[in-house]
């Protein structure tokens, strides 16, 4: 719906860009005023909205026209049910690709203690970064860069272990979570274009990095739980700035890592900040690091609103591709993580609900899932993985297909119960 449409008492659940470009703290608020309306015009021309939170009383007479904004993609020939989308690439595979080879060397259950290792170490390294940071001494790029080589070198035996963890809840700290989350997507992203081992370690260092400019911000801002008022907005918008100022002369950090903490809320269409860049002045490695750092964004849990499961969150990225996000690049990374990312929770075409635990390279539709439940939905006795690309047929010859995916939590499930 247009929002020189909207009326008070309207319910709006979702924007036509990324919450973190704009002032709004909750995914979901209930315009109330048409001062709301003013502001929120500011940053959006359209928005989706939910007819069930609306207030009656609050909005005009008679019937209201109210279309939602639709994210469409098309079906691959062969695959997803009736009514199912699925997201596929529609531009060159080709562009951005470098020429590594990253071949599996292990599977990712033998890689989850190592990439287990890898996380704990980085955590505990960003713990000292932040203690640095507070007593205002310099960093050390070089135990940062050492963690970043842990993560780096697990990434490369094989990503999956990596990226399943980083949809559990790993530490006490959301921002270590996230900031690790960052790190590991981009690293991943990189394998996948076939990046340099240097390259990776810079798009490594760039995530951990990113949003390291928020030490500087005050701790009531990061936490507050409802909408910034403009000088709050602008306050927090200066964390790019901060970070561009604390890495400027660490030596170490290069200047695609500097690239990625100034560029990752630079937007192609130059709705952006802190500088308003447009796509053609921005670095490759800063427009990897906006989509990476909008689709944790979207993912991550937080007190104040509900994480997308990882497949809704890549249909909202590529319905963003060409105005916020470089198109090219946001099919590479749906490609990167596959349709269904490790760690989603899944309903198969049997009715049987299971965990995403590793993709086939070979097909990302067809991915290795965990089976936590069965079609009546009752806990399994002893979960079991099955392959999508060669277990086609459960044993009543029912075929094996996601159908799709679900809210995290769903049925009771936590990831966390069945990772050892």
């Amino acid at each position: 719906m247009f929002v020189r449409d909207l009326k008070p008492g309207v319910f709006v659940s979702e924007l036509d860009r990324p919450w973190l470009d704009t002032p709004y703290m909750f995914q979901g608020f209930l315009i109330q005023s048409e001062s709301d309306i003013e502001e929120l015009a500011k940053y959006c021309e359209c928005v989706f909205i939910d007819e069930l939170k609306a207030q009656p009383e609050k909005q005009t007479k008679g019937p209201q026209k109210q279309p939602k904004v639709r994210l469409e993609s098309v079906p691959e020939p062969g695959h997803g049910t009736a009514g199912h989308r699925v997201i596929l690439p529609t531009v060159d595979q080709k562009a951005f690709r470098g020429k590594t080879s990253y071949p599996d060397k292990q599977s990712a259950e033998k890689e989850l203690p190592f990439a287990t290792e890898a996380r704990q170490a980085a955590t505990q390294i960003l713990d000292s970064v932040r203690t640095v940071m507070e007593k205002g001494l310099n960093l050390d790029v070089d135990q940062v860069q050492h963690a970043v080589e842990g993560l780096r070198e697990s990434i490369i035996r094989n990503p999956d272990a990596l990226m399943f963890l980083s949809q559990l809840k790993n530490t006490k700290s959301s921002a270590y979570d996230r900031a690790i989350n960052v790190s590991v997507y981009l690293l991943a992203f990189g394998r996948y274009l076939g990046l340099s081992r240097d390259e990776l370690s810079d798009l490594g260092l760039g995530g951990l990095l990113l949003d390291i400019g928020k030490l500087k911000l005050p701790v009531d801002l990061l936490e507050k739980k409802s909408t910034y008022t403009p000088a709050e907005h602008a306050l927090f918008k200066k964390h790019v700035v901060f970070g561009e100022s604390m890495v400027e002369n660490m030596s170490g950090a290069t200047e695609k890592v500097r690239e990625m903490i100034s560029q990752h809320h630079e937007r192609e269409n130059g709705s952006g900040y802190p500088n308003g860049l447009h796509g053609k002045d921005l670095s490759t490695f800063g427009k990897m690091a906006a989509i990476v750092d909008c689709f944790e964004e979207l993912v991550i849990e937080r007190p104040f609103s509900r994480p997308l499961p990882p497949h809704e969150a890549l249909q909202l990225i590529k319905a963003w591709g060409g105005r916020f996000f470089h198109p090219a690049l946001v099919e590479h990374f749906i490609q990167c993580t596959g349709v269904y990312p490790v760690g989603s929770l899944v309903e198969l075409t049997t009715g049987a609900v299971g965990i995403v635990v590793s993709q086939n390279r070979k097909n990302r539709l067809q991915p290795r899932v965990l089976l936590v439940l069965d079609s009546r939905k009752a806990a399994l006795p002893s979960p079991k993985v099955v392959d999508l690309l060669t277990d086609r047929e459960n044993e009543f010859g029912l075929e094996y297909e996601i159908g799709r995916s679900l809210e995290f939590g769903m049925y009771g499930i936590d990831p966390n119960d069945y990772y050892a």
